[in-house]
């Protein structure tokens, strides 16, 4: 696979609050477009401040990665931290990140499968690291945009030793 390495560091991550939108859906049958559309459309009719960051959660069946089908299932998040001090909007749902190890990727460039596809296929097992079964999830800056070449994420992958 010819995929230039990312840069990458290791953190605890505490446990973590979104407020977000969730559903189903498959690689078949992506739904992250429309999730992401529905979610910001919700915010902006809420008088809450502007984000510091998106996230963009994935919540895989245990078996997920070991029996790989782009049929199987998985839940989608697309949200922002929970904000002290605000109420959560009406329109969405509190999704939970529990603590954990996370390998923390820095991507920059257009959204697709080649990050995460080396990350899996290269970098994992090379690492001396394990998938968690954690949710994975990325994080985006506020001012983020899919369709900008420069754009860069986090993408946080949770790992054990």
């Amino acid at each position: 696979m010819s995929f230039s390495p990312l840069p990458f560091r290791l953190e605890s991550l505490p446990a973590t609050t979104l407020w977000a939108l969730r559903t189903t859906h498959n690689l078949l049958n992506m739904q992250n477009a429309s999730l992401w559309m529905a979610f910001r459309s919700g915010l902006g009719s809420t008088p809450l401040p502007a984000p510091e960051a998106w996230f963009s959660v994935s919540f895989y069946p245990a078996d997920y990665f070991s029996a790989f089908s782009p049929a199987k299932s998985y839940d989608l998040a697309c949200g922002i931290g929970a904000m002290n001090g605000e109420a959560m909007p009406s329109f969405a749902q509190e999704v939970e990140i529990p603590a954990g190890d996370y390998a923390v990727f820095t991507y920059q460039g257009l959204p697709g499968a080649a990050p995460f596809e080396w990350i899996l296929r290269s970098w994992l097992p090379a690492s001396g690291f394990q998938l968690d079964h954690r949710p994975h999830f990325e994080r985006m800056p506020a001012d983020y945009s899919p369709h900008n070449p420069q754009a860069t994420e986090e993408i946080w992958v949770p790992v054990k030793k």
